[in-house]
């Protein structure tokens, strides 16, 4: 199957206990800035801040848990409550396209796509790839 006409790198993903706790250490360290309000998403189970990274560097996404069922739960418990490193993003123009790549490579869809609060309703999907990477892929409108 041939690649998806556009598969772009966006942010990494870092799970974390507190997106307030980990945005001051970023900022008192001065490493993170054009900081992005809070987001809430309920069918994600999380809780969502965007910076950049050296002002003109690529993005990071602080992710906290938002309740007990949240998948970064999880991630947070196997680092005993570190912030840990949690996925790299990617945007298409094309989400079952990119999907249907990545499957016939061995990797496995471990959500349902479904609209994201933090990207103004576009949908998005988490996938495992063969070597354990997690990919978020982020459909373009």
């Amino acid at each position: 199957m041939q690649r998806p006409h556009r598969l772009a790198f966006d942010h990494f993903g870092i799970a974390v206990q507190s997106i307030n706790g980990s945005r001051a250490t970023y900022d008192r360290l001065g490493i993170a800035s054009e900081w992005t309000e809070e987001v809430t998403d309920p069918v994600q189970a999380v809780r969502v801040a965007f910076a950049r990274i050296a002002s003109s560097g690529p993005r990071i996404e602080l992710v906290a848990p938002a309740g007990e069922n949240s998948p970064v739960q999880n991630v947070l418990a196997r680092s005993r409550g570190l912030s840990q490193p949690y996925h790299i993003a990617f945007r298409t123009n094309d989400i079952g396209a990119a999907l249907d790549f990545l499957r016939t490579h061995g990797s496995v869809q471990l959500t349902h796509v479904s609209a994201a609060r933090a990207f103004e309703g576009s949908q998005i999907v988490f996938v495992s790839l063969k070597d354990g990477l997690v990919i978020e892929l982020i459909e373009e409108p």
